[in-house]
């Protein structure tokens, strides 16, 4: 690879840091938009942002853990599992979404999925038992 090549491969390198920045405050804005929304009563709004969020940053846990505690509230306890289980897999360090992995996994009879969920949310933190 040549001297030319390099630095064009360098400068492909920092558009693509660049653009994973961005995406990512992108992806900040429409879950705190979506917040707003939730705390208006403006759900169908905040699902479609959080939509949106999971698209542009598919890695982050937040669209998914706060659209499973939607499709909770809302009744939809199935797809509120997938989305707690889609947060998870997302989020290794996270009690909070751990434990609310473990009460969905529960209320769905998933019994096993439910304690290894708690199990892992009391280990991350003792205090949330």
């Amino acid at each position: 690879m040549n001297r030319k090549e390099r630095r064009q491969n360098k400068h492909l390198d920092k558009i693509k840091r660049v653009k994973k920045k961005s995406d990512f405050s992108k992806s900040d804005q429409l879950i705190q938009d979506a917040q707003v929304c939730i705390d208006n009563g403006e759900i169908e709004e905040a699902k479609s942002l959080l939509i949106q969020s999971k698209e542009i940053s598919p890695l982050r846990c937040e669209p998914y853990h706060i659209l499973a505690l939607l499709a909770y509230s809302e009744g939809r306890l199935v797809e509120a599992g997938d989305l707690i289980l889609e947060a998870t897999t997302r989020n290794e360090d996270d009690s909070i979404i751990h434990a609310n992995c473990g009460a969905i996994m529960n209320l769905l009879g998933r019994s096993q999925e439910a304690e290894a969920a708690c199990r892992h949310a009391i280990d991350l933190d003792s205090l949330n038992a």
